[in-house]
This record gives structure tokens, C-alpha cells and sequence, in this order.
């Protein structure tokens, strides 16, 4: 009996060892002693989970950091059809993907994640890490609260007063490994009110602003574990969708954010059934 107990002590510990290893992070930094430390504290993931990581960078549009020095590197192709890639570009946005060993640029633009003595006006990296059930959602918030925002969709300039630039985005489990990210922008806007709210199971109301979901300028992606989605807007007019959520950013419109979604790890409880009837997870 001794000896089986501390078989089970073995394999838990065991276990939680490789929990732990499993956490690496695109938030990870070296102090001063040469020692790694990650800035974001763990999550405790739900059952049936996909981790994302959620990273802003903000720089001057002119840097080559976040122009042609990264797009060079980072396939835009994957996982569009000509025909998804024509309406991106036709409507302004910018999309890529990146490996798990993303390019010198995109590196260089993450390092600093996290460590606000890095950062300044003009040059900011913030994130953070979620956990998502498979199938459900996430509403990233692009923009701050503006007084005033114009956008063109389908040739008709719409104007809305205490909005916010918003990307809904989808998550879906594809296959072991693989996750299907689809991002659907979103400008909410007027006051917050008490709106009905439809759940899996039922209505409930919730305080929330009027929401315009943008359908027609929705796009998604595959990833699998460690790789990474880029989206910005290229030079587009002003008025467009994705210059509105990506060029907003500061009042002259100089800086250009870019967001950066990494699939960190994914979690699946799977029962096993047993003869008489016991069941297990992994």
C-alpha cells in the first residue's frame, strides 16, 4: 500500500510539473539577474478551453517596425482565399499570420509587454491572457471611448456620438490543436442601458451600449498552438472600418496600433468510461 501512495504522489507531482511547462508565454521577460519572469499571472482554464494571448502595440505609423520590416515576414496569404484576401485589401484591412517562432520585427515589438518602464507616448505594448470556452466569444475593445466617430460601410458614412471601436471575436475548437478564430467588428455606441441579452439557454438584460455588428467585413482564421494572428488596417481612407478601429488611437491620428493574438495552450476535458462504471478526465 506504502509503495502505491507514493506511485500517486510520483504521478501527481509529475503532473503538475508539466502544468507548469506549459505555461510559456509571449509575456515572459529576464530580470536583471538573468532569471524569467511572466508579467501575467496564470489562469486557472475551464473545461473545454482555449487560452488566447491579447497584445496591443502602438507606434508611430512611421516606424518600420510596424510597417513593411514586419509584413515582409509575416505570410498574409494563409488561410484566405483570393477572393477573402481581394475584400480585406478593398475594404483596408491588414491580416497575418505568424509561426510559433514569429520574425525579428514582431519579437522586437513584444519584448517590452508588460514592462511599463519600456514604454512611452508614442511607443506601448500591452497584454493580457483569457480563457474561453470553446464556442463562445470575446468582445476585444480596439478604442477608448471617443465623443465622435465616423465610419464608411458600404459607401454610407454613418456617424456615431460616446462610441467605441470593438472586435467580437469567435472561438471555436477545430480539431486537437487547431482553433478557429473569427473576428466580426462592432461599434458600440450611445448610453448604457439595461438591453435584452440572448444566452444559451435563455433572455436575460444586461448594461450595455447600442452594439452595430459589421457583417460584411467579417473574417476568420486557423491557428493551431503557439501560432499567432496579426490585424491592423493598411493606408486606408480615414473613414474606412479598420483605419477607424487601428488609427484611432491618438487624437492626430500618427499611431497605429496593432493587435496581436497568440493561441497559448488549449484544455479538453475528455470522460473515459470504465467497465462498471466509473469515469475519468484528462
Amino acid at each position: 500500500m506504502t509503495s502505491r501512495w507514493s506511485y500517486t504522489i510520483c504521478c501527481s507531482l509529475l503532473a503538475t510539473a508539466l502544468l507548469a511547462l506549459a505555461g510559456c508565454s509571449l509575456f515572459s521577460k529576464v530580470r536583471g539577474d538573468g532569471s524569467a519572469s511572466t508579467e501575467l499571472p496564470r489562469l486557472i482554464a475551464p473545461r473545454d478551453s482555449v487560452q488566447l494571448e491579447i497584445v496591443f502595440v502602438d507606434r508611430p505609423d512611421s516606424d518600420p517596425l510596424i510597417g513593411e520590416a514586419l509584413w515582409e515576414k509575416v505570410d498574409q496569404i494563409a488561410g484566405f482565399s483570393s477572393d477573402e484576401r481581394s475584400e480585406l485589401r478593398k475594404h483596408g484591412w491588414r491580416v497575418g499570420h505568424s509561426s510559433s517562432h514569429p520574425p525579428q520585427a514582431l519579437e522586437e515589438l513584444l519584448r517590452n509587454v508588460g514592462n511599463p518602464d519600456a514604454m512611452d507616448g508614442d511607443c506601448r505594448a500591452t497584454g493580457r491572457r483569457v480563457a474561453i470556452p470553446s464556442g463562445g466569444e470575446i468582445p476585444i475593445e480596439v478604442t477608448d471611448l471617443l465623443s465622435e466617430l465616423k465610419v464608411e460601410v458600404d459607401g454610407k458614412t454613418k456617424t456615431y456620438s460616446d462610441a467605441k471601436a470593438v472586435l467580437r471575436v469567435h472561438v471555436d475548437r477545430e480539431q486537437d490543436g487547431w482553433v478557429q478564430l473569427r473576428f466580426v467588428p462592432e461599434i458600440h455606441h450611445g448610453q448604457k442601458l439595461l438591453r435584452p441579452f440572448a444566452t444559451a439557454e435563455d433572455w436575460t438584460r444586461r448594461r450595455s451600449q447600442n452594439i452595430e455588428p459589421i457583417y460584411g467585413q467579417q473574417f476568420s482564421m486557423n491557428l493551431n498552438v503557439g501560432e499567432l494572428v496579426l490585424v491592423t488596417s493598411e493606408k486606408a481612407e480615414a473613414q474606412q472600418v479598420p483605419s477607424v478601429f487601428f488609427r484611432s488611437v491618438d487624437e492626430e491620428g500618427h499611431l497605429q496600433r496593432l493587435l496581436v493574438i497568440r493561441v497559448a495552450n488549449m484544455r479538453r476535458m475528455t470522460p473515459v468510461f470504465h467497465g462498471g462504471g466509473a469515469q475519468s478526465a484528462r
